[in-house]
Protein backbone atom coordinates (compact mmCIF):
# COMPACT_ATOMS: atom_id res chain seq x y z
CA UNK A 1 0.00 0.00 0.00
CA UNK A 2 2.97 2.44 1.35
CA UNK A 3 4.73 1.53 -2.09
CA UNK A 4 1.66 2.29 -4.52
CA UNK A 5 1.09 5.65 -2.65
CA UNK A 6 4.76 6.60 -3.85
CA UNK A 7 4.19 5.50 -7.22
CA UNK A 8 1.27 7.71 -7.06
CA UNK A 9 2.94 10.63 -5.89
CA UNK A 10 5.47 10.73 -7.93
CA UNK A 11 3.46 10.36 -11.10
CA UNK A 12 2.94 14.14 -11.15
CA UNK A 13 6.51 14.84 -10.78
CA UNK A 14 7.29 12.83 -13.85
CA UNK A 15 4.81 14.23 -15.72
CA UNK A 16 6.06 17.88 -14.98
CA UNK A 17 9.44 16.71 -15.90
CA UNK A 18 8.43 15.14 -19.09
CA UNK A 19 6.25 18.46 -20.03
CA UNK A 20 8.87 21.03 -19.42
CA UNK A 21 11.54 19.02 -21.02
CA UNK A 22 8.80 19.07 -24.37
CA UNK A 23 8.28 22.84 -23.86
CA UNK A 24 12.25 23.56 -23.62
CA UNK A 25 12.28 21.03 -27.04
CA UNK A 26 9.83 23.12 -28.92
CA UNK A 27 11.24 26.23 -27.84
CA UNK A 28 14.59 25.01 -29.15
CA UNK A 29 13.11 23.89 -32.22
CA UNK A 30 10.92 26.83 -33.16
CA UNK A 31 14.14 29.16 -32.09
CA UNK A 32 16.29 27.25 -35.02
CA UNK A 33 13.41 27.36 -37.51
CA UNK A 34 12.89 30.89 -36.99
CA UNK A 35 16.80 31.65 -37.19
CA UNK A 36 16.85 29.16 -40.36
CA UNK A 37 14.31 31.09 -42.20
CA UNK A 38 15.98 34.90 -41.58
CA UNK A 39 18.94 33.16 -43.27
CA UNK A 40 17.64 32.18 -46.42
CA UNK A 41 15.45 35.39 -46.33
CA UNK A 42 18.60 37.51 -46.37
CA UNK A 43 19.69 36.66 -49.31
CA UNK A 44 16.53 38.34 -51.00
CA UNK A 45 16.38 41.53 -49.27
CA UNK A 46 16.21 43.37 -52.27
CA UNK A 47 12.71 41.71 -53.06
CA UNK A 48 11.16 41.44 -49.06
CA UNK A 49 12.64 43.82 -46.50
CA UNK A 50 11.66 44.73 -42.43
CA UNK A 51 11.75 40.73 -42.57
CA UNK A 52 10.62 38.86 -38.95
CA UNK A 53 10.09 34.85 -39.06
CA UNK A 54 8.30 33.90 -36.21
CA UNK A 55 7.98 29.82 -35.40
CA UNK A 56 4.79 28.21 -33.74
CA UNK A 57 6.01 24.46 -33.40
CA UNK A 58 6.95 23.60 -36.95
CA UNK A 59 5.20 26.39 -38.57
CA UNK A 60 6.80 29.61 -39.50
CA UNK A 61 4.93 33.02 -40.52
CA UNK A 62 6.89 35.60 -42.35
CA UNK A 63 6.16 39.65 -41.91
CA UNK A 64 7.53 42.14 -44.04
CA UNK A 65 7.01 44.29 -47.04
CA UNK A 66 7.35 42.47 -50.36
CA UNK A 67 8.75 44.79 -53.59
CA UNK A 68 6.69 42.79 -56.03
CA UNK A 69 4.63 39.23 -55.56
CA UNK A 70 7.63 37.07 -57.43
CA UNK A 71 9.42 38.61 -54.75
CA UNK A 72 6.77 37.22 -52.12
CA UNK A 73 6.99 34.09 -53.73
CA UNK A 74 10.68 33.92 -53.49
CA UNK A 75 10.60 34.40 -50.42
CA UNK A 76 7.65 31.62 -49.40
CA UNK A 77 9.45 29.36 -51.52
CA UNK A 78 12.83 29.72 -49.32
CA UNK A 79 10.99 29.38 -46.15
CA UNK A 80 9.21 26.33 -47.04
CA UNK A 81 11.75 24.15 -48.28
CA UNK A 82 13.96 24.37 -44.98
CA UNK A 83 14.32 21.17 -42.99
CA UNK A 84 11.97 20.76 -40.80
CA UNK A 85 9.50 23.54 -41.82
CA UNK A 86 5.77 22.21 -41.74
CA UNK A 87 3.82 24.80 -43.44
CA UNK A 88 5.59 28.49 -44.10
CA UNK A 89 2.80 30.97 -43.63
CA UNK A 90 2.61 34.31 -45.66
CA UNK A 91 1.86 37.50 -43.48
CA UNK A 92 3.92 40.33 -46.13
CA UNK A 93 2.75 43.25 -47.17
CA UNK A 94 2.96 43.67 -51.12
CA UNK A 95 3.93 47.33 -51.37
CA UNK A 96 1.29 49.42 -53.47
CA UNK A 97 2.30 51.84 -56.45
CA UNK A 98 1.73 55.30 -55.76
CA UNK A 99 1.50 58.30 -58.57
CA UNK A 100 2.43 60.61 -57.78
CA UNK A 101 5.15 59.89 -55.74
CA UNK A 102 5.29 62.50 -53.13
CA UNK A 103 7.55 63.25 -49.82
CA UNK A 104 7.21 65.98 -47.17
CA UNK A 105 10.27 67.12 -44.51
CA UNK A 106 9.02 69.88 -42.46
CA UNK A 107 11.45 72.06 -40.15
CA UNK A 108 10.55 73.98 -37.13
CA UNK A 109 13.19 74.42 -34.94
CA UNK A 110 15.68 71.37 -34.60
CA UNK A 111 12.92 68.75 -35.63
CA UNK A 112 12.74 67.94 -39.02
CA UNK A 113 9.53 65.58 -39.73
CA UNK A 114 9.47 63.11 -42.86
CA UNK A 115 5.92 62.69 -44.01
CA UNK A 116 4.39 60.34 -47.45
CA UNK A 117 5.81 57.50 -49.22
CA UNK A 118 9.77 55.77 -48.95
CA UNK A 119 10.58 53.69 -51.57
CA UNK A 120 12.47 50.60 -50.60
CA UNK A 121 15.81 49.78 -49.69
CA UNK A 122 18.13 52.30 -47.97
CA UNK A 123 16.08 55.47 -48.36
CA UNK A 124 15.02 56.04 -44.83
CA UNK A 125 18.77 55.65 -43.78
CA UNK A 126 20.03 58.17 -46.21
CA UNK A 127 17.62 60.68 -45.56
CA UNK A 128 18.03 60.43 -41.80
CA UNK A 129 21.65 59.86 -41.71
CA UNK A 130 21.65 63.54 -44.33
CA UNK A 131 19.49 65.24 -41.70
CA UNK A 132 21.45 64.33 -38.36
CA UNK A 133 24.77 65.29 -40.11
CA UNK A 134 22.89 68.49 -39.75
CA UNK A 135 21.96 68.25 -36.09
CA UNK A 136 18.51 67.79 -36.72
CA UNK A 137 16.06 65.42 -34.77
CA UNK A 138 13.80 63.18 -37.04
CA UNK A 139 10.60 61.85 -36.94
CA UNK A 140 10.15 59.83 -39.89
CA UNK A 141 6.02 59.14 -40.67
CA UNK A 142 6.42 57.70 -43.83
CA UNK A 143 5.16 54.68 -45.60
CA UNK A 144 7.02 52.19 -47.68
CA UNK A 145 5.50 52.65 -51.43
CA UNK A 146 6.76 51.54 -54.87
CA UNK A 147 6.96 53.80 -57.72
CA UNK A 148 9.98 55.89 -56.56
CA UNK A 149 11.52 57.81 -59.88
CA UNK A 150 15.36 56.81 -60.58
CA UNK A 151 16.34 60.72 -59.04
CA UNK A 152 14.03 60.38 -56.21
CA UNK A 153 16.39 59.27 -53.46
CA UNK A 154 19.28 62.00 -54.58
CA UNK A 155 16.32 64.67 -54.59
CA UNK A 156 15.43 63.44 -50.87
CA UNK A 157 19.05 63.92 -49.44
CA UNK A 158 19.22 67.46 -51.57
CA UNK A 159 16.22 68.63 -50.03
CA UNK A 160 17.45 67.75 -46.86
CA UNK A 161 20.28 69.52 -47.37
CA UNK A 162 18.66 72.60 -48.15
CA UNK A 163 16.17 72.42 -45.01
CA UNK A 164 19.40 72.75 -43.21
CA UNK A 165 19.93 76.17 -44.24
CA UNK A 166 16.16 77.23 -43.83
CA UNK A 167 14.08 77.62 -40.22
CA UNK A 168 10.88 77.17 -40.23
CA UNK A 169 11.16 75.30 -44.12
CA UNK A 170 9.25 72.77 -45.75
CA UNK A 171 10.35 70.82 -49.09
CA UNK A 172 7.76 68.66 -50.97
CA UNK A 173 8.97 66.29 -53.53
CA UNK A 174 6.46 65.26 -56.24
CA UNK A 175 8.01 62.72 -58.51
CA UNK A 176 11.23 64.28 -59.70
CA UNK A 177 10.39 67.69 -58.71
CA UNK A 178 10.48 70.03 -55.79
CA UNK A 179 9.03 72.66 -54.26
CA UNK A 180 10.79 74.80 -51.38
CA UNK A 181 9.53 77.52 -48.78
CA UNK A 182 10.66 78.80 -45.63
CA UNK A 183 12.86 81.07 -43.90
CA UNK A 184 16.94 81.26 -44.33
CA UNK A 185 18.92 81.02 -41.05
CA UNK A 186 20.45 83.50 -39.86
CA UNK A 187 24.28 83.57 -40.93
CA UNK A 188 23.18 81.86 -44.17
CA UNK A 189 24.08 83.74 -47.42
CA UNK A 190 20.88 84.34 -49.46
CA UNK A 191 22.18 84.83 -52.56
CA UNK A 192 23.99 81.27 -52.21
CA UNK A 193 21.33 79.83 -51.01
CA UNK A 194 19.06 80.26 -53.83
CA UNK A 195 21.63 79.39 -56.63
CA UNK A 196 21.92 75.92 -54.78
CA UNK A 197 18.36 75.42 -53.92
CA UNK A 198 17.91 76.05 -58.18
CA UNK A 199 20.50 73.56 -59.06
CA UNK A 200 19.01 69.89 -57.99
CA UNK A 201 20.46 66.70 -59.15
CA UNK A 202 20.01 65.68 -62.64
CA UNK A 203 16.91 63.95 -63.62
CA UNK A 204 15.37 66.51 -60.89
CA UNK A 205 13.72 70.38 -60.90
CA UNK A 206 13.21 72.97 -58.77
CA UNK A 207 9.21 73.86 -59.87
CA UNK A 208 8.79 76.05 -56.54
CA UNK A 209 11.28 78.08 -55.15
CA UNK A 210 9.49 80.54 -51.96
CA UNK A 211 12.52 81.44 -49.81
CA UNK A 212 12.48 84.39 -47.18
CA UNK A 213 15.95 85.88 -45.95
CA UNK A 214 16.61 85.91 -42.40
CA UNK A 215 14.86 88.80 -40.63
CA UNK A 216 16.94 91.96 -39.32
CA UNK A 217 16.41 94.35 -36.63
CA UNK A 218 16.20 96.93 -36.73
CA UNK A 219 15.84 97.05 -40.53
CA UNK A 220 17.91 99.83 -41.74
CA UNK A 221 18.04 101.61 -45.35
CA UNK A 222 20.38 104.13 -46.59
CA UNK A 223 20.75 106.36 -49.72
CA UNK A 224 23.50 108.77 -50.21
CA UNK A 225 23.79 111.28 -52.75
CA UNK A 226 26.70 113.40 -53.68
CA UNK A 227 28.79 114.79 -56.36
CA UNK A 228 26.97 112.62 -58.93
CA UNK A 229 26.68 109.35 -57.35
CA UNK A 230 24.41 107.29 -55.27
CA UNK A 231 25.17 104.82 -53.29
CA UNK A 232 21.98 102.39 -52.17
CA UNK A 233 23.28 100.16 -48.67
CA UNK A 234 21.67 98.66 -45.83
CA UNK A 235 19.01 96.66 -45.91
CA UNK A 236 16.10 95.65 -48.45
CA UNK A 237 12.44 94.34 -48.81
CA UNK A 238 13.61 91.37 -50.62
CA UNK A 239 10.85 91.14 -52.57
CA UNK A 240 11.17 94.86 -53.83
CA UNK A 241 14.74 95.05 -54.29
CA UNK A 242 13.65 95.13 -57.74
CA UNK A 243 11.70 98.05 -57.98
CA UNK A 244 13.71 99.86 -55.73
CA UNK A 245 16.66 99.47 -57.63
CA UNK A 246 14.30 101.02 -60.77
CA UNK A 247 13.36 103.48 -59.51
CA UNK A 248 16.36 105.57 -57.83
CA UNK A 249 17.84 104.75 -61.39
CA UNK A 250 14.95 106.95 -62.75
CA UNK A 251 14.68 109.67 -60.22
CA UNK A 252 18.86 110.08 -60.27
CA UNK A 253 19.36 109.85 -64.11
CA UNK A 254 22.81 110.66 -64.82
CA UNK A 255 24.06 109.62 -61.79
CA UNK A 256 26.52 106.81 -61.47
CA UNK A 257 24.66 104.47 -58.71
CA UNK A 258 27.29 102.22 -56.26
CA UNK A 259 24.59 99.54 -55.15
CA UNK A 260 25.22 97.70 -52.12
CA UNK A 261 21.83 96.61 -50.58
CA UNK A 262 21.29 93.11 -49.32
CA UNK A 263 17.73 91.12 -49.50
CA UNK A 264 16.28 91.31 -46.18
CA UNK A 265 13.15 89.60 -44.28
CA UNK A 266 11.41 91.37 -41.28
CA UNK A 267 10.68 94.56 -42.81
CA UNK A 268 8.63 96.87 -41.44
CA UNK A 269 4.76 97.09 -43.01
CA UNK A 270 5.09 99.89 -46.01
CA UNK A 271 8.66 100.04 -45.60
CA UNK A 272 9.00 99.41 -49.60
CA UNK A 273 6.46 102.73 -49.70
CA UNK A 274 8.97 105.04 -47.14
CA UNK A 275 12.07 104.16 -49.22
CA UNK A 276 10.26 105.13 -52.26
CA UNK A 277 9.28 108.39 -50.70
CA UNK A 278 12.87 108.76 -49.02
CA UNK A 279 14.39 108.50 -52.52
CA UNK A 280 11.75 110.88 -54.57
CA UNK A 281 12.75 113.63 -51.70
CA UNK A 282 16.34 112.81 -51.96
CA UNK A 283 16.66 113.17 -55.73
CA UNK A 284 15.22 117.21 -55.00
CA UNK A 285 18.42 117.62 -53.02
CA UNK A 286 21.84 119.07 -53.81
CA UNK A 287 23.36 116.44 -52.01
CA UNK A 288 22.17 114.70 -48.72
CA UNK A 289 21.65 111.39 -46.70
CA UNK A 290 18.55 109.03 -46.26
CA UNK A 291 18.31 106.88 -43.63
CA UNK A 292 15.07 104.51 -42.69
CA UNK A 293 15.34 102.88 -39.70
CA UNK A 294 12.27 100.85 -38.59
CA UNK A 295 9.58 103.55 -38.60
CA UNK A 296 11.81 106.29 -38.50
CA UNK A 297 12.94 108.31 -41.86
CA UNK A 298 15.52 110.96 -41.31
CA UNK A 299 16.44 113.35 -44.04
CA UNK A 300 19.81 115.11 -44.08
CA UNK A 301 21.18 117.88 -46.97
CA UNK A 302 21.20 120.73 -49.48
CA UNK A 303 18.14 121.94 -51.20
CA UNK A 304 18.16 122.45 -54.13
CA UNK A 305 16.98 126.47 -54.96
CA UNK A 306 12.89 126.54 -55.17
CA UNK A 307 12.68 123.14 -54.22
CA UNK A 308 11.18 121.96 -50.31
CA UNK A 309 10.94 117.80 -50.55
CA UNK A 310 10.71 118.06 -46.77
CA UNK A 311 7.22 119.41 -46.86
CA UNK A 312 6.15 116.85 -49.82
CA UNK A 313 7.75 114.21 -47.92
CA UNK A 314 5.72 114.51 -44.73
CA UNK A 315 2.33 114.02 -46.78
CA UNK A 316 3.78 111.38 -49.23
CA UNK A 317 5.50 109.32 -45.66
CA UNK A 318 3.00 106.18 -44.74
CA UNK A 319 1.09 105.99 -41.99
CA UNK A 320 2.76 104.86 -38.49
CA UNK A 321 6.40 106.29 -40.14
CA UNK A 322 7.78 109.40 -38.01
CA UNK A 323 9.98 111.94 -40.14
CA UNK A 324 13.52 114.20 -39.29
CA UNK A 325 14.68 117.25 -41.67
CA UNK A 326 17.90 118.65 -41.15
CA UNK A 327 17.96 120.68 -44.46
CA UNK A 328 19.93 123.74 -45.34
CA UNK A 329 19.05 126.15 -48.16
CA UNK A 330 22.69 127.15 -50.04
CA UNK A 331 22.97 130.98 -49.74
CA UNK A 332 22.20 132.93 -52.71
CA UNK A 333 25.16 134.90 -53.84
CA UNK A 334 24.43 138.68 -53.85
CA UNK A 335 25.44 140.72 -56.56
Amino acid sequence: MLQTLKGLIGLPILAGIIYFGAQSLTAKVEADLAENAGRALSGIRDEIFNVNAQASGRDVTVEGFAVSQAGRDRAMTAVSGLPGVGRAIDATRLLETRKPFVLGLQRQGPRVVITGSAPPGQFRDQVGQALAKLGLEVEDRTEWANGAPEAFASLAVFASSQIGALDPGVAKLSDATLSLRGEARPGVDYGKLLVAAASPPAGAKTVELEVAPAPVSPFVFSAKLSSGSLRLEGAGPYKELGQIRALAADLCQGTAISDALAPAGGAPREFSAAIAAGIRALAELRQGDLIISDRLLTLVGERKPASNPGEWLALKLPQGYGLVLRLTTPAVATP
